[in-house]
């Protein structure tokens, strides 16, 4: 029964990504929820489950999109990775690192998005201030959002806490 809790999961953060988050923007900067949830879901079941979640939120999200190829997919992807890659470094039951990890990958994730977008036929503009005017106000609503998510999350991860899918050894 567990994978169908997971699935109504990520199909609901999809959903609500698209249809009731874009009303709790402040200004033209909104969270971005997969991100998050795919993020901590990482720190909590490990790097393959959280791939898992990555790539069925973000094929959900890339469905449901008008933006052609896997806008959403890929760089989400390249997020679990980089945080697959500091996780080993640090113990993940840290107060702080949820919050580190959230930061780093809203970073990478529209990094990774940004880099896409001449693949369509768009412009970018790689300057300082446009990143830093993109990338801080998201990072900083995705951490508002991160115990709404995060601390939800963790009490499934417990109460389904079987076998964990992991590659560190």
């Amino acid at each position: 029964m567990m994978p169908y809790i997971y699935v109504v999961i990520l199909v609901s953060l999809a959903l609500a990504q698209s249809t009731i988050v874009p009303a709790t923007a402040l200004g033209s900067t909104k969270p971005f929820l997969p991100l998050v949830a795919v993020v901590s879901w990482v720190l909590l079941r490990g790097p393959v489950s959280g791939a898992w979640w990555a790539l069925a939120v973000g094929l959900t999200l890339d469905a449901i999109s008008p933006i052609p190829g896997s806008f959403y997919t890929l760089p989400l992807l390249v997020a679990v990775g980089v945080v697959a890659i500091g996780r080993g470094r640090f113990f993940p039951q840290n107060i702080i690192v949820p919050w580190v990890f959230v930061a780093v990958a809203t970073a990478v994730f529209l990094l990774t998005q940004r880099a896409m977008i001449p693949l369509s036929g768009g412009t970018v503009s790689w300057s300082v201030p446009v990143l830093a005017h993109e990338i801080v106000p998201e990072a900083a609503l995705n951490l508002l959002w991160l115990p709404l998510l995060y601390l939800p999350l963790r009490a499934l991860s417990r109460r389904t806490a079987g076998p964990r899918i992991d590659w560190e050894g």
